[in-house]
């Protein structure tokens, strides 16, 4: 009789191996996935972050009676409502590389229109 444990420990070592390259993959597409909706949870984040600061700065320069139309009350507004979006979500604002300008802009393109 042919003795084939030799065979059989060796397709068993292939297969272990395949397994583990499969999974190895598996566990690399699953991160992306989870990193991805980690990076969409703090873009909802962050985004609502941007309305609660630019209603913020809008209704404190409404309750100081002033027009939202005009520039400098703009300026202000606008000033006030990236301090209000940086000072509660600065690790958000750090992950996605988002500078003072180009948060500014975002800031003026959610302002009621005047």
């Amino acid at each position: 009789m042919i003795d084939l444990t030799p065979l059989i420990d060796f397709g068993i070592d292939i297969l272990v191996a395949i397994v583990l390259a499969v999974g190895g993959w598996v566990l690399a597409w699953l991160g992306r996935k989870l990193k991805l909706g980690a990076d969409n949870e703090v873009r909802a984040y962050l985004e609502r972050a941007l309305a609660s600061g630019v209603n913020y700065a809008a209704n404190r320069a409404r309750e100081q009676g002033q027009d939202l139309s005009t520039i400098d009350v703009r300026n202000t507004t606008v000033r006030e409502a990236v301090s209000y979006v940086v000072a509660h979500t600065p690790d958000a604002l750090a992950r996605f590389n988002v500078t003072p300008d180009a948060l500014a802009e975002l800031v003026r393109a959610r302002l009621p229109k005047p």
